[in-house]
């Protein structure tokens, strides 16, 4: 857009920010390495919020993730329990 004459600037943003790579046994996930984790399958086994929770917390977002089974069912674990302790305490008797 800039060569066209249509913007005065050089760049759209003043600070690119790269998110990380997901990695699995050490190499990049994708279809042609046949690594690939399936959304669909993990959602189904684990539900969708604990896929969520193990992505944002994992690791920080300009790092690489290296994926792990082990830390998926840790995070299920840990969704399950205070699930658990939110409804076993009633909000009126908290404080």
């Amino acid at each position: 857009m800039r060569d066209l004459g249509l913007v005065q600037h050089a760049e759209p943003i003043a600070r690119l920010f790269a998110q990380g790579m997901v990695l699995k046994d050490g190499k990049a996930m994708s279809k042609s390495h046949g690594n690939v984790v399936g959304a669909m399958e993990m959602a189904e086994q684990y539900g969708a919020d604990v896929g969520r929770l193990y992505t944002l917390f994992a690791t920080q977002p300009e790092r690489d993730l290296e994926w792990s089974e082990e830390s998926i069912e840790g995070s299920w674990r840990f969704l399950n329990r205070s699930t658990a302790s939110s409804i076993a305490t009633p909000w009126h008797c908290v404080g």
